[in-house]
């Protein structure tokens, strides 16, 4: 029963990971707008998503990359798809990829050292 409750809860983190990562699309384009600054636009959205994937890590730690990779998709395919406009789009892309997947990281490992008797990495 609880492999099944994991592997739900693993598939449940994972899509509310995806409809964030396609609300950051939402959040991309109108920081950049606002801001008039690509670089600022990628920050609003790849912190956050680097916090969500550790979160959401932390409390799923074996679903850790699908939760990185859902979390970030959406704004690095937007992105890569653009990127004829402008070369900073690549970089953001990649940016944002990178960021959420040492979130997921940080956070399964934090948990997975907790729950072995060790003290988190610092």
């Amino acid at each position: 029963m609880e492999a099944k409750s994991g592997l739900a809860l693993s598939v449940l983190l994972t899509l509310v990971a995806l409809l964030v990562g396609l609300y950051g699309i939402v959040i991309l384009i109108g920081a950049g707008e606002g801001a008039n600054n690509v670089v600022v636009a990628f920050a609003t959205v790849s912190i956050p998503f680097a916090l969500l994937a550790g979160l959401f890590s932390f409390i799923a730690p074996a679903a850790r990359w699908p939760i990185a990779g859902a979390v970030s998709a959406p704004v690095a395919i937007i992105s890569l798809i653009s990127a004829w406009s402008s070369r900073y789009l690549v970089v953001g892309a990649l940016w944002t990829v990178a960021l959420a997947c040492v979130g997921a990281y940080a956070g399964a490992r934090i948990r997975l050292a907790r729950s072995h008797g060790q003290e988190p990495p610092s």
